[in-house]
Order: structure tokens, then sequence, then C-alpha cells
């Protein structure tokens, strides 16, 4: 190998290195950041999760895991949020549902109570319950990105009303409403 060649190949390589290395602090700062939404005012940190896409990221991320400091998280800011991060994080609640029903079903019915009322809750499941990651996907018009979010939200509505069936909360009404709101979508996603 000419020397020309070899040098290039170890510049590249170094600098390949010295990226990676620095890309992980960065994530590991915005992890740091996110678990400081929680000394934030509720307004505060939906500013936050509005403009910092890191943040928000691990944010959803946890709440998602069902992981229940995130939610506790989820029902301290959803209260204050616009709507662009309402939806981020009631679909994050959805997901929630998956991994950690009965709070996730707690955490929701909290919410509703506080901002809209128990009459307003059906209405409100509507998201958390019959949305899945596979509604924001851009797949109009692709037959295979088609067949991609046709499976994802098959594959996450049944997982939500498997979960859904085996709940053991205080809110066991808005738990089958929310089963049977998971099914509707289901169907919806899965015609016959």
């Amino acid at each position: 190998m000419p020397k020309s060649l070899s040098s290039v190949l170890l510049v590249l390589f170094i600098q390949s290195a010295c990226a990676s290395k620095t890309e992980a602090p960065l994530q590991v700062q915005s992890e740091a950041e996110a678990r400081d939404l929680f000394s934030l005012s509720p307004r505060e940190a939906v500013s936050l999760l509005a403009k910092d896409e890191a943040i928000a990221s691990s944010a959803y991320k946890g709440i998602e895991n069902g992981d229940s400091k995130w939610l506790d998280l989820y029902k301290r800011v959803r209260p204050a949020s616009d709507a662009s991060v309402s939806e981020s994080l009631d679909q994050s609640v959805g997901l929630a549902i998956i991994h950690n029903p009965t709070a996730a079903i707690d955490a929701i019915v909290e919410v509703s109570k506080g901002e809209m009322g128990q009459k307003a809750l059906l209405q409100y499941l509507h998201w958390p319950c019959g949305a899945t990651s596979a509604d924001f996907s851009e797949s109009e018009g692709n037959k295979q990105k088609e067949r991609v979010a046709k499976d994802t939200a098959s594959r996450e509505l049944k997982a939500k009303i498997k979960a859904l069936q085996s709940i053991k909360s205080n809110n066991l009404k808005t738990a089958k409403d929310c089963r049977e709101i998971a099914q509707q979508a289901l169907k919806r996603w899965t015609p016959k």
C-alpha cells in the first residue's frame, strides 16, 4: 500500500474515532438534561420539550417504557402542554400501556380528570388508546411503507389489547373502554 494511501486511511480512522468519542458525551448530557425536567415547573418542562429534540426524545422514551417516574412527569406536564407536546405525550403514554398498563391507565385518568373532567375522559381515551406510531408515518402512496405501517399498528394495538386484559387497577372501566377503543382501531388498520 503506498504511503500516501495509508496516511489518508490513518487520518480517516483517527477522525472517525474522535467523532464517535465526542458523540457519546452529548448523548449522556441530553439524558442528564432530560432528568432535569423533573426539577422544572410544568410550563418550563413543556418549553424545554418543545425546544430540544434530544431531551424530548429521552423523555418520550421514558414514558413509552412505562417507567413510573416518567409517567409521573407525564402527569405533571401534560396539563401545561400545547398541541404538539400534548400529542407526543399522549402517544408516549399510549405506548406505555403495553409495558405498564395499570400505571399508564391511572396516569391517563388522573390527567383527564384534572384537565377535562370525567365526562371528557372517554373522548380523550381515543388518542392514547387508539393511536399508534404508524399513525404518524408518512406512508401514503408507498405500498412498502403502507405495509410496514399496517404491521406496526397491528402489533402495537394487539399488544395494548393484551396488556389491558390483565390490568389490575381501580380504573377497570377506563381500562375496558381503552381496550374497546384499541380493538376498534385494530379493525380500522386490518379491514377484512
